[in-house]
């Protein structure tokens, strides 16, 4: 079984997303780390929070199933929650929010 940080390299370089890139992207939401500090998590030394692994998700358009292969430790998204939170986090568009929650 893969660990949680081979999982999360493994996505990243599934993305074609540098380190930097990555670093760049959790900076926009306020989240600050170093380069070594993803070759920690990479490497399984230190695990991220929970927090960070669930933006990460968001940055790798993933859903956390993807990442945590035991789930028994997490409540994870369903498809509809993953699709519902993708469409809010693109246009805020609610009429298309609602028509979506309808179809599901």
């Amino acid at each position: 079984m893969l660990k949680i940080g081979h999982k999360l390299k493994e996505i990243r370089l599934k993305n074609k997303f540098s380190i930097p890139t990555v670093i760049k992207k959790l900076e926009e939401v306020n989240i600050y780390i170093t380069k070594k500090t993803i070759y920690r998590w990479e490497n399984d030394n230190i695990i991220p929070n929970l927090e960070t692994i669930k933006v990460l998700s968001f940055i790798y358009n993933t859903n956390l199933n993807e990442i945590y292969e035991d789930k028994r430790y997490l409540k994870v998204l369903s498809e509809g929650e993953f699709i519902f939170i993708n469409i809010l986090r693109e246009n805020n568009n609610f009429k298309k929010i609602v028509k979506t929650l309808v179809k599901m």
